[in-house]
């Protein structure tokens, strides 16, 4: 009868994972504890405490310095199949439950269907919990009264009751305990598998433990995808593009609708998706597509249908998967090839859910498909801003004539400036003094990855004894490598110490820069550039400055000590008036904001600050003459004592809110505006002595004698 319940005996009891995780590559590291122990004790037996260990993991969770460790989902789950008849007295007895009285603070959701097991997660996110319920066994294959369910989905057994492999010739198996489902590649075939349901409108969600190693040239997948003609199919695509070891995956997502697809967006994953099984999901649905890495929305697509943007509404599809070898662009668009010596490769899928959300459905009741609240939005945005590598709708090489439709951000996106709004704002430049935003302030030492993400390529953490942290970009022949701030800033004094790559550098290039992140063609940038040399010849300095998409304003310097000996300080002072760019705290260039005479400058759109060491020896030593010595890679230059004083943009991206503490930077104190007369003369002397081209006195690159406005003035 409705009430009555069989609590899980160790015989009957399944586990899948029992895992406290943050989404981040830094902060909570993912805790597995032992299921069986946890689940008896902890969620059965409600008097007994909760670990010390947990208690301090939920502190962290729920401490608001967490939200600087990562996106601001961080996350709980523990996945549980257990035979039972009924959920009442059980759930009023986890409700119950001294642990999950530290999880219930919020929102709950209880999901259930007839195919024969209890399997019910709950997530912790800073301000939002959620328990969904799902797998709920009932002897009479019905539902208690007033309970709907979820519709089709996966039996929660074994993985090939909802997969099938249709592909690969024995290259794709499943483990004995049905548990696992293993895709193949080697140089004969890949293989693959797929749902043997078909859906309209769904959420699957599939945990993937991707190629390890020298993944390069292969590409493992997750999609949906409509059954009919090519030309009109329907497709949502997951495909993670593998790279050399060591190297970041990518993982490539697109949307078809009715044949129509190149709605391409890239990203980079924050943990190594080979050491470890992580949830990948689609959740496919009459308002959005929503696609999600552990719990954390990355990429939602619309439906604009009204708008004339094709939408997937009315194909059913399958879910598929498989692992093949694409290695004519999978990796750096082909350049590097798949090395078959590390062949057959292998991916493993499990726990694989698919959920009907069609409207009619108890799941889409239940919150799929609605809109984003503010927690999910900001998680989404934590993503892309850290981790999205290319998007279409801002790839205006490819779309010249404008980006597709379904491109357009929203009316009051932040970040977008009217045209009045700008003009107000170039009127009242003076004003900007008053109208700063909150202000960040990063004292001197401490440990880089505290400020900034590498984002790509081999590096190196060396932690002092002290507490601080040195990060080494390095660069060989397949990679360079890369980091960039983790807060954008509307004007900023940035410095950081530089120890420049030793020895041929020939054709290599460190970088250090502040550049905007919107379009390319309106981007803003300021650049400095350490062109590598030969052997016991100088580094040049390569400066330049591009505003509203306009650059060409090169400076160049040679430097009057060794950078590779030891560590130098290179700073940049941007605020309303000018930028400055200082070596060892001494101005060496200057640039004005003459905006008001016609002469573009950087005032608007709010940048980050980014470090590269890349090959360029098609240009960077001796105009392209002395090429890269790759005998001498692995090339490394070292990064540390990050510190950056600025105006973190607000809700308009280029308004600003208070004073910034001790803001000489900003309004000229001490003397940073150079009106000293002592600091005139030893820009005056830098300049004199060692800048060795200056595009304002270029006559071959100007032979009409026209040189650009900003040359002739004060």
């Amino acid at each position: 009868m409705p009430g009555q319940l069989v609590f899980c005996e160790p015989g009957k009891l399944k586990f899948r994972d029992v895992m406290f995780q943050q989404s981040a590559p830094a902060g909570i590291q993912a805790k597995h504890l032992d299921a069986h122990a946890f689940i008896t004790k902890n969620l059965l037996q409600p008097e007994i405490p909760v670990p010390d260990d947990i208690k301090h993991q939920l502190k962290l969770m729920k401490s608001p310095e967490s939200a600087t460790m990562g996106p601001p989902h961080l996350q709980a789950r523990v996945t549980i199949l257990c035979e039972v008849p009924y959920l009442d007295d059980w759930i009023e007895r986890a409700k119950n439950n001294k642990l999950l009285e530290l999880f219930f603070n919020h929102r709950r959701e209880y999901r259930a269907d007839a195919t024969g097991f209890l399997d019910f997660y709950f997530d912790v996110s800073i301000n939002k919990m959620e328990w969904c319920m799902s797998r709920c066994f009932k002897p009479d294959g019905g539902y208690p009264p007033g309970e709907a369910g979820i519709g089709a989905t996966t039996a929660a057994g074994r993985i090939d009751d909802g997969l099938e492999v249709t592909w690969g010739d024995g290259r794709g198996s499943v483990s004995p305990d049905g548990q696992v489902l293993t895709l193949s590649l080697d140089h004969t075939s890949g293989s693959g598998f797929r749902s043997r349901d078909t859906y309209l409108f769904a959420r699957a969600d599939m945990q993937i433990k991707l190629v390890p190693n020298n993944s390069a040239g292969t590409v493992t997948t997750c999609y949906f995808i409509s059954e009919g003609p090519w030309d009109v199919h329907d497709e949502v695509d997951l495909e993670f593009l593998g790279n050399v070891s060591g190297q970041p995956y990518t993982l490539h997502t697109n949307v078809f609708a009715n044949g129509n697809g190149g709605k391409e967006q890239q990203f980079h994953l924050w943990f190594d998706p080979t050491a470890d099984f992580h949830t990948y999901s689609i959740e496919w649905t009459q308002q959005h597509i929503l696609v999600l890495v552990d719990g954390t929305p990355i990429r939602e697509f619309k439906n604009h249908a009204d708008a004339g943007v094709p939408y997937p509404s009315s194909q059913r599809m399958r879910l598929y998967g498989s692992l093949w070898d694409a290695e004519d662009w999978a990796t750096q668009g082909g350049r590097v090839k798949t090395d078959w010596s590390q062949a057959p490769f292998a991916a493993q899928y499990r726990n694989f859910t698919a959920a009907d959300a069609s409207p009619s459905s108890a799941t889409a009741a239940n919150g799929y498909g609605q809109q984003l609240d503010a927690a999910a939005q900001q998680a989404m945005k934590w993503a892309r801003d850290n981790y999205m590598v290319y998007d279409y709708c801002a790839d205006t090489q490819r779309f010249p004539q404008g980006v597709p439709p379904d491109s357009a951000p929203p009316a009051a996106e932040p970040g977008a400036m009217t045209s009045a709004a700008r003009a107000h704002l170039l009127a009242s430049l003076p004003l900007a003094l008053t109208m700063m935003a909150s202000v960040s302030s990063v004292a001197a030492g401490g440990r880089m990855t505290d400020q900034v993400d590498i984002l790509w390529g081999p590096t190196q953490l060396i932690n002092e004894s002290n507490g601080d942290q040195t990060l080494g970009l390095s660069l060989d022949r397949v990679m360079g490598s890369g980091f960039r701030s983790k807060r954008s800033y509307l004007f900023a004094r940035i410095d950081i110490d530089i120890k420049l790559v030793a020895g041929n550098s020939a054709g290599t290039v460190t970088t250090v820069y502040l550049m905007s992140e919107k379009q390319w063609k309106t981007h803003d940038e300021i650049d400095l550039e350490f062109l590598g040399n030969v052997t016991g010849q100088p580094y040049t300095l390569h400066t330049n400055i591009f505003a509203n998409g306009s650059g060409g304003r090169e400076v160049q310097y040679r430097l009057w000590f060794d950078p590779t000996l030891d560590f130098h300080t290179y700073s940049i002072i941007w605020n309303s008036d000018q930028i400055l760019i200082l070596v060892d705290n001494m101005a060496i260039r200057r640039f004005k904001n003459h905006w008001d005479a016609g002469v573009p400058f950087p005032v608007y759109q709010p940048m980050r600050f980014n470090g590269v060491l890349w090959d360029a020896d098609d240009w960077a030593t001796q105009g392209g003459r002395v090429k890269t010595d790759w005998t001498q890679a692995p090339f490394t230059a070292y990064f540390r004592n990050y510190r950056a004083n600025g105006c973190e943009p607000s809700g308009v991206a280029w308004v600003c809110g208070q004073d910034p503490s001790g803001g000489d930077w900003f309004d000229g104190g001490a003397g940073l505006l150079l009106d000293d007369v002592k600091q005139q003369q030893q820009l005056r002397e830098a300049q004199d002595r060692f800048m060795i081209y200056n595009y304002c006195t270029d006559s071959s690159r100007f032979p009409d004698g026209v040189f650009p406005k900003e040359c002739g003035l004060p």
